[in-house]
């Protein structure tokens, strides 16, 4: 018998320190109400202020996990965070495509840990560009928009990848100069103008918001209202201790203004 929440999975990566990755989601899942599975896309070595190295999961075995929680349970959305390559993330987004396809996936495009580890030496466009067009949301920060279009402003970054796929483009400047999010979705254009920036850094923000907004999707909200709600939850995550490692907690109301 299933669970009266949705269900939505996270192919991420463990990291011990709790603030990112697979643990980081499955509190989020939980504290927006759904049901959280995990795929463990890697296994890394660190803390919230330290990163040393990250082994990654095979291919197979990610497509193992992935085979049999979507052969069990009824999952209609998926968030990724960290891969190996964009080839790997490829190949497993044609596996969902073939055998799952009603899945859609939500991408967080993790380039750098927040301690400022490469998990990707350099940027193939074209493979960058194939998973795009295979991807529900991808949600890059501007940092990230810019360095995977190769631009030097990062909304004229996410209007060309708006070609390819939705997109949360994080922490960027807004027409009327205040530091915002942009989604770029169906031929539409909404700013969300609460910063990301308010309240205290945190190891994993990128985490929580794309874990909020998959879990937003499975609760029936559309896509905007998703992103909106997502960004209330980060905003209290943010605020929630003055240390690297925030706090996960039901959320009552917090204004985005739109």
């Amino acid at each position: 018998m299933f669970s009266e929440r949705p269900f939505v999975i996270s192919v991420a990566g463990f990291d011990p320190s709790g603030g990112a990755g697979l643990l980081s989601d499955a509190k989020t899942f939980e504290q927006v109400g759904v049901q959280g599975l995990g795929v463990c896309s890697a296994i890394t070595v660190q803390t919230a202020e330290l990163f040393e190295r990250v082994h990654w999961v095979a291919t197979t075995i990610i497509k193992e996990q992935l085979a049999l929680l979507l052969q069990q349970y009824p999952v209609r959305f998926l968030k990724v965070g960290i891969v190996e390559s964009f080839e790997v993330l490829h190949e497993l987004l044609m596996y969902l495509e073939r055998s799952f396809p009603h899945v859609k996936v939500i991408w967080d495009p993790v380039i750098k840990s927040t301690t400022g580890f490469a998990f990707h030496a350099a940027i193939d466009k074209t493979a960058f560009h194939e998973c795009c067009r295979h991807v529900y949301l991808i949600t890059p920060n501007a940092d990230e928009a810019k360095e995977l279009m190769n631009e030097t402003d990062a909304v004229t970054a996410a209007m060309q990848l708006q070609l390819l796929t939705n997109v949360l483009l994080k922490s960027c400047k807004l027409q009327d100069g205040s530091i915002g999010d942009l989604l770029l979705a169906y031929g539409e254009r909404h700013e969300l103008r609460a910063s990301l920036l308010n309240g205290y850094a945190k190891h994993g923000s990128g985490c929580v918001l794309s874990s909020a907004i998959t879990a937003n999707l499975a609760l029936d909200n559309d896509l905007y209202q998703s992103c909106r709600l997502a960004k209330a939850y980060t905003l209290a995550y943010l605020k929630s201790s003055p240390g690297l490692l925030g706090i996960h907690q039901s959320i009552k109301s917090e204004r985005i203004d739109a």
